[in-house]
């Protein structure tokens, strides 16, 4: 009885050492997965109402991105001019709104963690300072919350 013991007692601790660890979370002082050139490769609008813009949206399709530590801006200047200077990119608690999720899902980019941008001058999208507007995947995908209700796709351009 006593041996049944310890052998339970050491299978168990195996089994909890070998249990893979969770991958860890970026957070606002790691923001190099957004960094890099980006490409929008998808455009989701909602299903329901008039929307400006159409799914894929040719306007917005094959548009780049550049992220650094200095700036947050697309590199040939979209109608809306936005540029973030010292872009900070900070992990939400928040979940993506129902639209969100459902311009998500019409993305494949499923589940998805939240980051609102924190600009140190100039503004970024649509959204409210702290609001879910960057959406990253396991994929190293980004989803963009945009103007006039889309949701972007981005990818990593080469």
């Amino acid at each position: 009885m006593k041996y049944a013991w310890l052998i339970t007692s050491a299978l168990l601790m195996a089994a909890c050492s070998s249990a893979p660890s969770t991958p860890s979370k970026p957070n606002a002082q790691d923001a190099s997965p957004f960094y890099g050139r980006w490409q929008v490769a998808g455009v989701a609008v909602s299903n329901s109402g008039i929307q400006a813009l159409t799914d894929n949206d040719p306007s917005l399709m094959g548009q780049r991105l550049s992220v650094s530590e200095a700036l947050l801006a697309w590199e040939q200047p979209v109608v809306t001019g936005d540029t973030c200077s010292k872009p900070r990119f900070i992990q939400t608690a928040a979940l993506p709104s129902l639209e969100q999720q459902e311009r998500l899902a019409k993305l494949g980019m499923q589940p998805a963690i939240a980051y609102a941008v924190a600009c140190q001058s100039g503004d970024w999208g649509p959204e409210g300072q702290g609001s879910p507007t960057f959406f990253l995947t396991s994929r190293g995908e980004l989803g963009l919350s945009w103007y006039d209700g889309g949701m972007l796709k981005l990818t990593r351009s080469k």
